[in-house]
């Protein structure tokens, strides 16, 4: 009895070495890449790596994808994954044309493009909230008949108290359009910030990056990455994880409340097709559950 018990504790203890970390470098340089996105394809489970490109896998059952802002994506199977502790990224060539403000016009005028502070009675006093594994994107008209750089992106949020969080490590990501959804990233580098609880929006100031307002369209998605809890402490999202949550009943499960661990996003009703969420895997699909669902995201440009 002891015997088996003894291997038993044994097998364990192997079973947990078999966790293996990794860092992701930047081919060009051999510098770190920061909150890549991994995906375990045939589990259908992902999660981020971390500020220093760090992350760690408990088996090595699946392949994995890699992509990363500004990198072309990469399968790894896990014959591979046995022999890698650094992961090597190629840089992804991009359309200067698409990136490039010409400096010999000077820009005089400003305009807010989107649903940002749109008709109040529209507002849905809900908002929505992505769970852990989705982020949300809004498509955003081109109605400019010049050229125009897109200077900042607001976003309207609903406060909520939250005992748990402190605040949301927010992703902002620019897609270009293709069949009415998000296809190419147009901003190519990590553009982050922490937003606090009670928050009510979030702008980014993106005016040094350069970027032009395609002519048919853009779509503004923000994901949440990570949060900072009451302790200080950074926590990355991963797979299937969710804030703390209360009971109506404790014999029946029935959620009172819940302590979410991403931003609940002011939404209106608009037209159908308007709005996106896309899961670890980056497919990307009209929200079903309400089609008219529009977050209240919008641009600011000059020209």
């Amino acid at each position: 009895m002891k015997i088996k018990i003894i291997l038993f504790f044994i097998s364990i203890s192997f079973a947990r070495a078999q966790s293996k970390c990794f860092i992701i470098f930047d081919k060009t340089n051999n510098s770190a890449i920061p909150y890549a996105t991994i995906y375990q394809r045939e589990v259908y489970y992902g999660f981020f790596a971390d500020e220093n490109g760090r992350f760690c896998l408990d088996n090595f059952e699946d392949s994995i994808e890699i992509t990363a802002l500004g990198y072309e994506r990469k399968i790894i199977n896990k014959n591979t994954l046995n022999k890698l502790d650094t992961i090597f990224l190629n840089i992804k060539a991009v359309e200067l044309n698409e990136l490039t403000v010409s400096i010999k016009r000077k820009k005089h005028k400003t305009k807010t493009l989107g649903f940002y502070h749109r008709d109040p009675l529209k507002i849905l006093s809900s908002g929505f909230t992505p769970n852990s594994s989705f982020k949300v994107a809004t498509f955003i008209q081109n109605s400019i008949d010049d050229e125009a750089l897109i200077k900042k992106v607001f976003c309207d949020l609903i406060p909520k108290e939250n005992e748990h969080v402190k605040t949301f490590r927010i992703r902002l990501r620019i897609f270009s359009n293709l069949n009415n959804l998000p296809n190419e990233d147009i901003l190519i580098e990590n553009t982050i910030q922490n937003v606090e609880v009670n928050k009510k929006k979030i702008e980014f100031d993106i005016s040094n990056i350069g970027i032009i307002l395609p002519k048919d369209g853009i779509w503004v998605s923000l994901e949440c990455i990570g949060y900072t809890n009451n302790q200080n402490k950074f926590i990355l999202i991963g797979d299937k994880q969710f804030g703390k949550y209360t009971l109506k009943d404790s014999k029946k499960f029935k959620v009172k409340s819940i302590e979410r661990i991403s931003p609940c996003f002011k939404t209106i009703n608009d037209k159908v097709g308007n709005s996106a969420d896309s899961n670890w895997s980056g497919n990307w699909k009209h929200i079903k559950y309400n089609p008219k669902l529009t977050f209240c995201i919008g641009v600011m440009v000059e020209y």
